[in-house]
């Protein structure tokens, strides 16, 4: 099992199925040899796929250069096919979409490095007391309202299971006082 593999092909820009077939022929692949042995059976429920969907992923695959194609030869009954994985191109092609999303990433910080200096000194402006969070339901939402709100239920905000439980209490009451004639 090699985890910097799996690492490698998560960047790797494939479709969300193809990428998880990869993913469970990675997890079980040797880091050296590239070679790994899980049947469709066990891919297939590592991917959340069925049986018949893994085979054109498997395709797919060869046919991208992520997987060496199977040897032919003369296998068992119930005997897997050694499947290998190419090491080298995952591991190289996964850190460069990896590097590539990260310059991204810092190219848009930059570009919006203005605008989050503008809202910080907003918020600085605004000090602790009155950090103002937003307009929820026509009111504006300071911190220490979001704080507190899951203090302070109104009657209308009352969980259903509480007034279950109150509305069961009083028909016991109800019943306690029918059988008994008053009050406990």
């Amino acid at each position: 099992m090699s985890i910097d593999l799996v690492a490698a092909a998560l960047w790797l820009p494939l479709q969300p199925a193809r990428k998880l077939v990869l993913i469970a022929l990675c997890e079980r692949a040797n880091l050296q040899t590239g070679k790994c042995w899980p049947g469709r059976f066990e891919i297939a429920a590592r991917a959340s796929l069925s049986e018949r969907r893994v085979s054109p992923h498997l395709a797919a695959l060869e046919r991208a250069g992520y997987l060496e194609k199977p040897k032919p030869g003369i296998r068992r009954l119930g005997e897997t096919t050694v499947r290998t994985v190419v090491v080298k191109r995952i591991l190289t092609e996964g850190e460069a979409a990896r590097q590539a999303f990260l310059s991204r990433r810092q190219g848009l910080k930059d570009e919006s490095s203005h605008e989050a200096d503008l809202q910080g000194t907003f918020a600085a402006t605004l000090g602790d007391e009155n950090d103002g969070l937003g307009d929820v339901g026509g009111q504006q939402l300071t911190r220490r309202d979001a704080d507190n709100r899951h203090n302070r239920l109104e009657p209308s905000e009352e969980p259903s299971h509480a007034r279950a439980s109150r509305s069961s209490a009083s028909s016991d009451d109800v019943l306690s006082l029918r059988k008994h004639g008053s009050p406990a």
